[in-house]
Order: structure tokens, then sequence, then C-alpha cells
């Protein structure tokens, strides 16, 4: 007989049976980063207290949670989780576990701060900076006494995984990794002013230069009220030197040209670094005799 009490006898056991299965939820404890030292936070994040917090007031508008319901994470967790995977470069799970955190979290927060740091990407990244053209001058000037400096530019590769498609040739570089060749200009205070950061590693660094969209500012003569700036003309003079070779050349020639100087120069180098060693091991060996020669006269 049905109880007269309940409308749907079965409605009701299954709810019982689904109370008598159900897990109880349990949140993670999840300490405050910016709780711990200067030392701690480096160590881990490569940031002190003061430059995290910095970056939360920076990245606040565009990160933070609009709800605070099943504890959420706050700007300094999210800031914090993908400061940690970006040095350390391991996997997310390693993230995740280290604070208590389940990986699908801490793939949302990584993607998000990327995002919002690469939105800010031309606000603190500009060449040739923030400041003054005296200043940058002033500063070279004073370190190597070379005038007219206003930035140092240089290419790396960033080793990356093998690629998968038909360009995967394209990222073999001359050492036979797969990378990708990264033009960097910097100041004196090594500040990066400019980053070009979408080449192939097997890409000259002269073609990157000549393709960049500073470059190509440069070689139209920007004018900037009604006169070159004092950037364009010395900049365009760097490339006027550089960029020295008959019309009739083709380009393959070129980058054959500049590859063996550039090889020749690597291996002049490594000459000069030598010698260098050489002659820094000879003068340790003499001040050692030297400081030896001393304690036997004082003794």
């Amino acid at each position: 007989m049905a109880c007269p009490f309940i409308d749907e006898v079965v409605d009701e056991g299954a709810i019982i049976i689904r109370r008598a299965f159900q897990r109880e939820r349990t949140f993670r404890d999840r300490a405050d980063p910016l709780a711990f030292s200067d030392y701690y936070l480096h160590e881990r994040y490569r940031f002190s207290r003061e430059g995290i917090a910095y970056i939360c007031r920076l990245l606040s508008p565009h990160i933070a949670n609009s709800t605070g319901r099943n504890k959420a994470l706050t700007v300094p967790q999210t800031v914090c989780i993908a400061h940690r995977f970006f040095a350390s470069g391991t996997f997310l799970y390693t993230v995740g576990d280290a604070g208590n955190i389940s990986k699908a979290s801490v793939c949302r927060s990584v993607r998000i701060v990327y995002r919002s740091l690469k939105k800010l990407l031309n606000v603190f990244i500009t060449f040739p900076g923030h400041r003054a053209i005296h200043i940058p001058k002033q500063a070279f000037y004073g370190i190597a006494a070379f005038p007219n400096v206003i930035g140092a530019l240089d290419f790396t590769h960033v080793r990356i995984k093998r690629p998968s498609g038909p360009h995967e040739a394209d990222f073999v570089n001359r050492k036979s990794l797969h990378s990708i060749n990264v033009q960097m200009i910097g100041d004196a205070d090594c500040i990066i002013t400019n980053v070009e950061a979408k080449w192939p590693g097997s890409v000259h660094d002269s073609r990157i230069f000549r393709a960049s969209s500073l470059s190509h500012q440069l070689a139209q003569g920007r004018k900037r009220k009604g006169k070159k700036t004092q950037i364009m003309e010395a900049m365009e003079r760097g490339i006027n030197m550089l960029i020295q070779h008959d019309k009739d050349t083709t380009a393959a020639e070129v980058e054959q040209r500049l590859d063996k100087e550039h090889m020749a120069w690597e291996r002049q180098f490594q000459q000069t670094r030598l010698d260098l060693e050489r002659a820094r091991l000879e003068f340790e060996m003499k001040r050692q005799e030297a400081e030896d020669r001393c304690a036997r006269d004082i003794q």
C-alpha cells in the first residue's frame, strides 16, 4: 500500500539512494601567496611581493572573477599560478598539486593571464623607450664611450618541440635543432624595447630585421612633425652600412654570404674567448705563486 503522505514513492526512494551515495563536497585550502617572504616568492615566481602586487593591480580588470561562489580563485592566486608555470615550464599537474588546484583551473589561469599580458605588450615594449632619446645615448656612452647608440640588437634561438605538418623543416636551425629565431632590442638598463618572435629557426637574422616593422618604418624615412627624428637618421645610416650588396645579387647568394661571415665571426669569437681564458688561468697561477712566496717569506 502506498504511503498517503508521499505523492511519488519511486522518486522519494531515488532521492534517498542518491543521498546515500553522494560524496560531500570538499573545498581545498589555498593559502594566500602574498603572505610569504620575498625570498619564497622570488624562488617560485621570479617576482617579489611588490612586483606581484603591481601585476595584480595591472591585470585585475581583465582576470578578476565576476563571482565569489565556490571559493573562486583570487587575482593574486591566478597571477601566481601562471607565473609559476612560466618560471618552471613544468606540467600543469605539477603546478596544480603544489597549490591544491585542479589541472583545469591551472590551464584557465595560464591562458587568461597570458592573454591579458599580451594586450599590454605595446604599452611596455616600445622603441626606443618611454624616455627622451638623449637618455639611452648617454647611458650607452657611459658604458663603453660609444656615441649615438640607442639600442642593442641581437637574435636568439628559443628551442621548441618538433612541430608537425609540412613546414617542420623550416624550424630546424643550423645546429639541427627546432627553434624560433627571436629578434630583441634592449637599452642600457637591459629593458626590452622591441621584440620579433614569429620566425622559424632556419631564417637568417638579416632577413628577420629587414622584414620587421621597425626596419620598414626606418627605411621609408617616416617623418615626425615634418622632420626626421634622430632615431630615423641613425638607423638609416646603420641599414645602409649593413645592407650593401648589388641589386643583381640573388637573395640566396646574400644569405649564403651572410652565413659564411657569421660562421667566420663565431670562429674568431671562440678563439678570442679561448685566448682570454688561457690568459686568465696564467694570471691565476702567477698570483697563486706570488701568494705562496709571500707566505714563505713571512714564515
